[in-house]
C-alpha cells in the first residue's frame, strides 16, 4: 500500500487515475478523459475538466461546496478538505480516490522502465506463457488472403522499432509513469497485442539483449500497473475494481434473449469495423473484453459481468471512408447467469454456457450516452456498411498500398501517446514504407504441429535469448 492522504468524503464512489493538478484554464490541455482533478478549490472555469475526470481533490472545501455539489450529480467520487493536496501530489501521480472513507492512496510506479532481476524472469515466462496458448489456438491458414504479422512486420523492424526506443526515451525524459502511459494506449489488449508484435519485430533488428529487455519492460510495466489481476491475460483480463464494477452494473436493465441477439449484432458490427479499418492484426485499437468480473454479492451465485468496449469506431486519417461511423465509442455492459467467460492474451473472448439465454442484465453507451437497446440497434446497419465498404477496398488494393494502411494501423496505437509527447503519430510511416518498398512480403515456415509452433513463438519473442535475422 502506498501513502495516504485524508480529507472529508464528498462524493461516494472509487476512482483509480493519474494527477493533473489544476490551477486554472491554461492547465486544461495538459487534461486526459479519466484524470484525478487536483485543485485548490473548483470554480466554473473547470466545468469541462470537471466533466472529463475521474474524481476530484480539492485542497479546501465542505460536502455544500461547489466540487462536492458538482461531483455528486456527475456521479465521480470527490474528496475535499485534504488541506496538502496539490502540495502533496503532483502531474502523473498514480491514485485511488475514495469518496465513503475520504482517503486518497498514491501508488508507487515506477518511471517506465523497472529492469527487477528478481521477478523479470517470472514475469517473461508467464507472458510467454500466455502468448503461446494464444498463438497455438489460432489456425494459420486463415492469414492467408489477409494481412499477417510474420509477413509485414519484419520488413520494417529496424526502423519501427527505432521509433519505439524513441517514444520510450520521450517518456522518461517527461516524466510519465507507467499506468499513465499504459491509458494513452488504445485499450489493454492492444497494449498486449503490440508487445507480442514488437518482441517478434526485435527478432529482425540489430538490437542488444540489453535493448530487447528494456522493449520488454516497457509493456511489461504498463501491463502490471493497469491491469488488477493477471496482467498477461492467461484467462481474465481485468481492469476495473470491485467497486466500478457495483458502479457499472447499477445503471442495466433487465434483458432477454432477444436483447442478446440484437447486441450480439451491434458487437459483431463493431468487430468488424475494427478488423477493416485495422486490419486483423490490430482490431483490438477498437475492440477489448473485460472479464469475467464476479458480481455474486449483488445477483447471487453464478452471476458475472463482461464489459465490451469498442472505440476509434471513427479513424479518417487511414480511412476516410470511416466518417460515416455513426459513433466513435460503444460501451456494454453485460450481466450473466450461468456463463462462464474466459479471455486471452488479445481479447479473444470464449463462454462455458450459453451467452444468449444466460444475459439477464445489459447497458450499453454510445459515445458516453446511455441509450436504450432498440435506439443502439439502429447504429448496426452503418456499421456494417463502414466494415463492408473499407474491407473490399483494402483487399483490392495492390501491395503498397496494404502495406501503408497496415503500418498506419500500427503507427496509429501511439496516437494518444505521440500527442502528449509533442509529436506526430504519422512519423514513422514514411520510414517504414521506404524500408518495405517494393519488397515481398516476408515467408514464415511454420512448422505443422502446435507444440513446435509454441517453441518457435518462445524463441522469437523471449528477449533473454540473443537471435538475429538479417533479411535481405
Amino acid at each position: 500500500m502506498g501513502n495516504i492522504i485524508k480529507g472529508i468524503p464528498a462524493s461516494r464512489g472509487l476512482a483509480r487515475g493519474i494527477v493533473k493538478i489544476i490551477k486554472n484554464l491554461s492547465d486544461a490541455p495538459k487534461f486526459n478523459s479519466g484524470d484525478i482533478l487536483v485543485t485548490h478549490i473548483t470554480d466554473p472555469t473547470m466545468v469541462t475538466l470537471m466533466a472529463k475526470a475521474g474524481a476530484i481533490v480539492c485542497d479546501i472545501g465542505s460536502i455544500t461546496s461547489h466540487p462536492s455539489i458538482v461531483s455528486r450529480e456527475l456521479g465521480i467520487p470527490c474528496v475535499v478538505n485534504t488541506k496538502i493536496g496539490t502540495r502533496e501530489l503532483s502531474d502523473g501521480m498514480d491514485v485511488s480516490v475514495n469518496g465513503l472513507t475520504g482517503e486518497i492512496e498514491i501508488f508507487e510506479h515506477s518511471v517506465v522502465m523497472n529492469t527487477n532481476t528478481s521477478t523479470i524472469d517470472t514475469d517473461i515466462d508467464s507472458c510467454l506463457d500466455s502468448y503461446v496458448a494464444s498463438v497455438c489456438a489460432m489456425d494459420f491458414s486463415t492469414f492467408d488472403d489477409v494481412t499477417a504479422w510474420y509477413k509485414y512486420d519484419p520488413l520494417v523492424a529496424q526502423p519501427w522499432l527505432d521509433y519505439v526506443f524513441s517514444i520510450i526515451h520521450g517518456i522518461k525524459e517527461k516524466g510519465l509513469n507507467a499506468r499513465e502511459v499504459a491509458r494513452l494506449f488504445p485499450n489493454t489488449s492492444e497494449i498486449r497485442g503490440t508487445f507480442f508484435f514488437d518482441m517478434f519485430s526485435a527478432h529482425f533488428t540489430s538490437f542488444t539483449n540489453s535493448e530487447k529487455m528494456e522493449l520488454f519492460c516497457f509493456y511489461n510495466d504498463m501491463l502490471k500497473a493497469i491491469c488488477v489481476d493477471d496482467p498477461y491475460a492467461h484467462k481474465k483480463n481485468i481492469i476495473h475494481s470491485p467497486e466500478e464494477i457495483k458502479q457499472l452494473v447499477s445503471t442495466t436493465q433487465k434483458a432477454s434473449p432477444d436483447i442478446a441477439r440484437k447486441l450480439g449484432r451491434i458487437i459483431s458490427a463493431c468487430y468488424h469495423v475494427g478488423h477493416a479499418l485495422y486490419s486483423d492484426m490490430h482490431p483490438t485499437i477498437v475492440y477489448d473484453n473485460f472479464a469475467p468480473y464476479d458480481v455474486a454479492d449483488v445477483y447471487g451465485p453464478g452471476h458475472s459481468v463482461i464489459i465490451k468496449d469498442f472505440g476509434n469506431l471513427r479513424a479518417k486519417e487511414i480511412w476516410p471512408e470511416s466518417k460515416h461511423s455513426p459513433c466513435d465509442h460503444i460501451r456494454i455492459i453485460c450481466v450473466y447467469k450461468n456463463v462462464s467467460p474466459a479471455v486471452d492474451s488479445v481479447s479473444h473472448i470464449t463462454y462455458d454456457g450459453d451467452p444468449i439465454h444466460g444475459l439477464v442484465r445489459a447497458a450499453i453507451y454510445v459515445d458516453g450516452v446511455e441509450k436504450t437497446i432498440d435506439e443502439s440497434y439502429e447504429l448496426a446497419i452503418a456499421l456494417e456498411n463502414v466494415a463492408i465498404t473499407i474491407f473490399q477496398k483494402s483487399q483490392s488494393a495492390d501491395l503498397e498500398f496494404k502495406k501503408k494502411q497496415y503500418y498506419s494501423a500500427k503507427a496509429y496505437t501511439f496516437k494518444k501517446l505521440a500527442e502528449v509527447l509533442g509529436r506526430d503519430w504519422h512519423e514513422p510511416i514514411p520510414g517504414m514504407m521506404a524500408a518495405a518498398q517494393g519488397k515481398v512480403l516476408y515467408s514464415m515456415n511454420w512448422p505443422e504441429d502446435k507444440e513446435s509452433i509454441g517453441t518457435v513463438v518462445r524463441s522469437y519473442l523471449d528477449p533473454r535469448i540473443v537471435t538475429a535475422e538479417n533479411l535481405y
